[in-house]
């Protein structure tokens, strides 16, 4: 079984937070441009009331009549009146941190992103830590045995008695819950890249992949545990293996 379903869904999937991403930018640069006015107009504030500072005061009738000397007193002197203290407007900083939902969303994005490039390259998994050539009722176990051809047909070059090694992982793609490689005298006759030899083995003792090549991208096989047999079959060859 292949799964280039699951592939083509998740790319699905990433090409529309991809999209949501994109809106998200433009709305960040929109408060960013709106904090950036706002500093302007506070900085062209702050420049008026210092320029209103430093100009001359123009006097009044009221000034006059306010720092007039007293009557009976001509000695007192009229005193300047005291200049208030500058005000001083600081702009409001403006705040460059992203908004929470972008930084959520883009931690998603690196997320799913490295999850689909390691489901497109389908990088071969850690076997769990369960002991090998097991089957358990609820893990998939890790499984690697030697193997010799007892039939074969429409194979060039494959004789009864060449050596095989079949080896099965442990994975988590999508409905797949194991991987298979069959090989035979230097070749791979099941499980030929790194996206085909998917099955759902459950932690069963036999288990099958139906379809031929024609059908899902891969050959069709038996693979029986109890029996020790693994049969390997397409259209016009087979191959049957004692491990």
């Amino acid at each position: 079984m292949t799964h280039r379903d699951e592939l083509l869904a998740l790319r699905a999937r990433l090409h529309a937070l991809k999209r949501e991403m994109n809106d998200v930018r433009a709305e960040n640069d929109l408060l960013r441009d709106a904090h950036t006015q706002r500093a302007l107009e506070a900085e062209a504030l702050r420049r008026e009331l210092a320029s209103a500072r430093d100009a001359p005061d123009e006097p009044t009738d009221d000034d006059a009549w306010l720092y007039a000397p007293e009557e009976d007193d001509e000695a007192t002197e009229a005193t300047e009146p005291s200049i208030p203290a500058p005000l001083h407007v600081r702009p409001e900083p403006i705040d460059r941190t992203l908004p929470a939902v972008l930084a959520a969303g883009m931690l998603l994005m690196g997320a799913m992103t490295a999850a689909g490039l390691s489901a497109l390259h389908a990088a071969r998994p850690t076997p769990l830590a369960v002991p090998p050539m097991a089957v358990s009722d609820v893990y998939v176990t890790p499984l690697s045995r030697p193997g010799t051809v007892i039939a074969t047909r429409g194979v060039n070059g494959l004789a009864l008695g060449d050596s095989c090694t079949v080896v099965r992982h442990p994975v988590d793609v999508g409905p797949f819950d194991c991987r298979v490689t069959v090989e035979c005298d230097g070749r791979l006759l099941y499980g030929v890249d790194e996206n085909t030899g998917y099955m759902q083995c459950g932690g069963r003792e036999w288990v099958r992949d139906s379809g031929t090549t024609a059908e899902d991208g891969d050959p069709a096989v038996i693979f029986d545990v109890a029996l020790d047999l693994v049969t390997v079959e397409d259209d016009g060859w087979m191959v049957r293996i004692r491990i």
